[in-house]
Order: structure tokens, then C-alpha cells, then sequence
């Protein structure tokens, strides 16, 4: 019951460190770059989804180089060659990456594999 435990509280632990850095990779390389939206702002990837739309009469506007709107009346705007379904894409796969890492942190025993690390790493050391 308690490995249940530990191993719950390791996902948890590494999908917050996995949503952190994902939050920063989007908006450092898709926020403001391949698209931009006129009521949007940081945290993006927590607002799945949400990052382009239609508003006010104007349809999303597909441009060769984004330039921050300067007023709410502006459309939406997203870089030729991208979509709301390759953002989404994109999303899908910064998620799933967060959860693989997740499991994969919460499966390992850490402490049984350093342990085994420094057996084999001190048996070289011996035999050298």
C-alpha cells in the first residue's frame, strides 16, 4: 500500500515539474510566434484549445509572420503552414510526453536502482 502511495505522490510530483516546463516550451516557441491571439496571454498550454478563434465578425487570419495584435478589434492570427488541428497536435504530444515521463518516474525505484548502479560501478572499480 505504501509503494502505491510513494509511487502516486512521484506522478504527481513529476507531472507539476512536466506541466511547468511544457507551459514554458509553449509559450517561448508557439505563443506569440506561430499564432496570436487578441484576448490570449501566457499559460497558454493550461487553455487547451483556446488559442485561436473567430470573434467580433473576424475569422482567424492565416499570416506569414505573426505580429502581436495591438488592439482586442484585431483578429486572431497563425502562421502559414500551421492550423488550430497542428497546434493541437502539438498540444497532444507535449501531453503525452508528460505523462510518459510521469509513469515512467513514478514506476522506477530510485533508490534500488542507484543502489544497483553503484554495485556494478564499484565491481568495474574492483576488477580494474
Amino acid at each position: 500500500m505504501i509503494r502505491i502511495f510513494i509511487s502516486l505522490v512521484k506522478f504527481i510530483a513529476m507531472m507539476v515539474v512536466m506541466t511547468i516546463i511544457c507551459t514554458w516550451a509553449w509559450d517561448a516557441f508557439l505563443n506569440g510566434k506561430v499564432y496570436s491571439c487578441t484576448d490570449g496571454g501566457v499559460c497558454d498550454y493550461w487553455f487547451a484549445g483556446d488559442w485561436v478563434h473567430a470573434h467580433d465578425g473576424h475569422p482567424i487570419e492565416v499570416v506569414p509572420k505573426i505580429v502581436p495584435a495591438h488592439d482586442m478589434s484585431d483578429p486572431d492570427t497563425i502562421k502559414q503552414g500551421w492550423s488550430v488541428a497542428g497546434l493541437w497536435c502539438v498540444w497532444i504530444l507535449f501531453f503525452t510526453t508528460s505523462l510518459i515521463v510521469s509513469v515512467m518516474f513514478a514506476w522506477v525505484s530510485w533508490i534500488k536502482t542507484l543502489d544497483r548502479f553503484a554495485e556494478r560501478r564499484h565491481g568495474h572499480v574492483r576488477a580494474a
